[in-house]
């Protein structure tokens, strides 16, 4: 499992998250597939080759990829942090 969070530099503070890469460079290709002339099959023939890193470059955003660990190990430390507890009121560790 990973998590991807894709950050908009222009904006600074605008944030999605994405299960994987594929899942991020799938929604940047339909962004640009919608805002293009083409047909969507048009688009994709002429620009399948576009990789996640070119999109984000086009539209100035850039992402970092998270381990499941690290969501682990970051999660828990806010939980503790913030004294968040589950449905049951238990704490969480």
């Amino acid at each position: 499992m990973s998590l991807v969070l894709r950050i908009d530099r222009e904006l600074g503070y605008s944030y999605s998250l994405f299960k994987d890469e594929d899942e991020l460079k799938e929604c940047l290709q339909d962004t640009a597939c919608n805002s293009s002339e083409y047909s969507e099959e048009e688009y994709y023939k002429a620009n399948g080759h576009v990789s996640l890193d070119e999109y984000c470059d086009m539209y100035n955003y850039s992402y970092i990829k998270f381990t499941h660990e690290q969501i682990k190990e970051a999660l828990r430390e806010y939980a503790e942090k913030n004294n968040l507890k589950d449905n049951w009121n238990k704490e969480i560790i």
